[in-house]
């Protein structure tokens, strides 16, 4: 997980390179989010977690105020589940879930974010976007936090593979040169099940506040 969690920052180098070729910027944003599972079947959501998104984000302008983007992100998602069954919930990593419990589940996804952009003109200082694309990616760790204390690795619960989408808005602050700093707020929801379990369904879901700089 930690060489993945370094990627982004090797890819820095490239994506600035574009971002000077004519018709590309390049964006590097961190965003907090709430995020929770989206639970059906044995379990159901019970809470939300505080995750984080790390991007690193390369946009080519095809005309004046409509891009595409492509990037390379770090995603911290997770959320509690209880079992409401009247049998203990079994684990393939080890460890169960009694009946009326709750589990504190935690995943982290590399994800490849790519889709639409629209800006418009600039206001003054001031112009405004919205964005929607998918978020096809791979899960590179995660854990699951039991009431007894007990930390369990995920690997053998949860889904290699994973898919969803982003949608994002908000208003962008030049600040000279062509350059802007990104203030809004994005909403993730994944249409793949995070768990592998054929009992549990679970589909993260997050909304948080989005903060870059755009050059």
């Amino acid at each position: 997980m930690k060489r993945a969690m370094i990627l982004p920052f090797l890819l820095l180098y490239a994506a600035s390179t574009l971002a000077q070729e004519k018709g590309w910027k390049f964006s590097v944003s961190a965003d907090p989010e709430l995020t929770w599972l989206s639970a059906s079947e044995d379990v159901k959501s019970e809470g939300v977690l505080f995750g984080f998104d790390f991007t690193v984000q390369a946009e080519n302008y095809f005309k004046e105020r409509y891009a595409y983007y492509v990037g390379i992100s770090f995603m911290n998602f997770g959320g509690k589940i209880k079992n409401i069954t009247s049998e203990n919930l079994q684990f393939k990593s080890g460890g169960e879930l009694l009946p009326g419990f709750t589990a504190k589940n935690r995943l982290q996804y590399l994800t490849f974010p790519v889709g639409l952009k629209f800006r418009t003109p600039d206001y003054g200082m001031m112009a405004y976007y919205f964005q929607a694309g998918l978020l096809p990616g791979v899960r590179i760790g995660g854990n699951i936090s039991l009431p007894d204390g007990t930390n369990h690795g995920i690997s053998k619960d949860s889904n290699v593979m994973t898919c969803g989408t982003q949608l994002g808005l908000g208003c962008m602050y030049s600040t000279g040169d062509n350059t802007y700093v990104q203030g809004g707020v994005s909403f993730k929801y994944f249409f793949v099940d995070a768990m592998s379990a054929n009992n549990i369904r679970a589909l993260p879901i997050g909304i948080g506040l989005h903060l870059s700089f755009l050059f």
